[in-house]
């Protein structure tokens, strides 16, 4: 951290004021109940849909200030086996999940129901 600090202040403009923080990390629960096709488990799924969210997480990563349900339903289909979904939730929550200025989404536990 005091790293980048130096390395800003050597970059910045004159009389710019530059304010260095650290990201927050804020676990994500997800729970969803899968619709499967014929031949496919929730255990053999998994994986897949684990790398889908470490992914889409990646990717807004200190670009937005919330995890969108919605994004994370739209993945779910994505996933090789994966019919239709029920129940989708985060944290708890049917809702999108607010990260504020500097947080940073992290899988937490990942739950998957066979319908």
């Amino acid at each position: 951290m005091k790293k980048v600090k130096t390395q800003v202040d050597l970059v910045r403009p004159v009389g710019a004021q530059v304010t260095v923080v650290s990201g927050q990390n804020i676990g994500i629960d997800v729970d969803v109940s899968l619709r499967l096709q014929s031949g496919y488990t929730t255990e053999g799924v998994k994986t897949e849909i684990d790398d889908l969210v470490q992914k889409y997480f990646d990717q807004i990563a200190f670009e937005l200030n919330y995890v969108s349900i919605g994004q994370l339903g739209r993945l779910l289909f994505e996933a090789q086996g994966v019919i239709d979904y029920e129940s989708l939730s985060l944290n708890g929550q049917k809702t999108s999940v607010a990260l504020g200025d500097y947080g940073t989404p992290v899988i937490g536990t990942v739950t998957l129901n066979a319908i």
